[in-house]
């Protein structure tokens, strides 16, 4: 799964950019490549250092329990993409 962010005044279509993801990734990996989903956010959750926070993403799409580490830049982030993906039915 691939959660993007555009940048400014870029449009796109999900499922043109998964498309475009899809055979990106299987030309430059293989084919053997597992990717199936693309999810566009408006914004990404990150540390005040400026690092995604990936484990944290990991662990809201695997349904896995997580915390919101302290050093998290804005945490009303998580409930925007949670609420992003509980719309298209991707997580609970």
């Amino acid at each position: 799964m691939g959660l993007v962010v555009l940048k400014s005044g870029m449009t796109i279509t999900e499922a043109d950019l998964q498309q475009q993801l899809i055979n990106r990734i299987r030309d430059t990996i293989g084919a053997i490549t597992c990717y199936k989903d693309t999810v566009i956010l408006v914004r990404l959750p990150k540390a005040r250092s400026g690092k995604t926070l990936r484990k944290t993403l990991a662990h809201i799409v695997n349904g896995k329990e997580y915390r919101v580490p302290s050093t998290i830049d804005d945490p009303g982030v998580i409930p925007e993409i949670i609420e992003v993906l509980r719309s298209k039915k991707m997580v609970k």
